[in-house]
């Protein structure tokens, strides 16, 4: 199954019900769903690895430059950056990187 973008709690929770688990940094699957679930109640947009790649983003892996965090990048006239988050989505053998776009008022690089 493909996964695309995660605009709303709504879609969030098909994947859930469709058998996708959530891998989070409290390493606790119900913990990390209802943590995931808040970046929709603030109107966050999560993005999978594979459909920024498809939209050609590029990788940049951890280093000093980008604050140990793996981004994703595209530079259409003013650079696009995505920042990889602590989550992913697994099913079987499946696993799926989400992303979030970077704020750049916000970042400290």
């Amino acid at each position: 199954m493909k996964v695309d973008v995660i605009k709303n709690a709504e879609y969030f929770e098909e994947l859930v019900s469709a058998g996708w688990t959530v891998i989070g940094p409290r390493n606790d699957p119900e913990k990390d769903v209802k943590s995931l679930a808040r970046f929709f109640k603030r109107g966050i947009e999560v993005f999978p690895e594979e459909v920024l790649a498809a939209d050609g983003f590029e990788v940049v892996p951890p280093s000093s430059f980008t604050n140990n965090h793996q981004i994703m990048f595209k530079d259409e006239g003013t650079l696009i950056r995505y920042t990889m988050t602590q989550y992913k989505l697994t099913h079987g053998d499946q696993e799926v990187r989400l992303y979030v776009l970077l704020d750049e008022e916000k970042a400290e690089f």
